[in-house]
């Protein structure tokens, strides 16, 4: 029932006025040594190894990087748009923390072959959409078992 439901949510994605383009980037790589004592980055480690031979991660946590893009299609809506299932979810959300700046994407279609391309699993240091000339991290999904909701905000 839910492969059913999500075939004609992407069918009705790919064409609906309404979806949007974007492009999903992931950056993938080797680990900075800056996260080996703590596991995540660090930026007094680059402060501390100045190093020409130390290339510094950007925050990424990754060197000697390669970015894959893809083309995809997907609503979006700014955070203090609220419908059901925002509503549904609101209490996931530490008080104060949501704010207008952030940018809801629902849907995600891959447009090259019209099949649903998961953001599950992707970090926000590693990933980003570029929506409408500006890039966004993301920074949860939300499993609406035939889609995902994708809370954005701004780099």
């Amino acid at each position: 029932m839910i492969a059913k439901r999500q075939a004609e949510f992407l069918a009705w994605i790919s064409r609906c006025a309404l979806a949007e383009d974007a492009v999903l980037a992931v950056i993938t790589g080797d680990a900075c040594p800056c996260t080996n004592k703590t596991g995540s980055y660090d930026a007094q480690w680059h402060r501390d190894n100045p190093e020409p031979d130390d290339e510094d991660c950007g925050g990424t946590e990754l060197i000697d990087t390669t970015t894959t893009t893809t083309n995809i299609k997907a609503f979006f809506y700014w955070s203090n748009i609220r419908g059901n299932v925002l509503a549904q979810s609101e209490g996931q959300y530490p008080i104060g923390e949501r704010e207008e700046k952030f940018l809801v994407m629902i849907g995600t279609l891959k447009t090259s072959d019209n099949t649903f391309q998961t953001l599950d699993g992707l970090n926000e240091r590693q990933s980003y959409v570029t929506y409408d000339g500006n890039r966004y991290r993301i920074k949860e999904v939300t499993d609406l078992h035939y889609a995902e909701m994708i809370r954005l905000e701004p780099i």
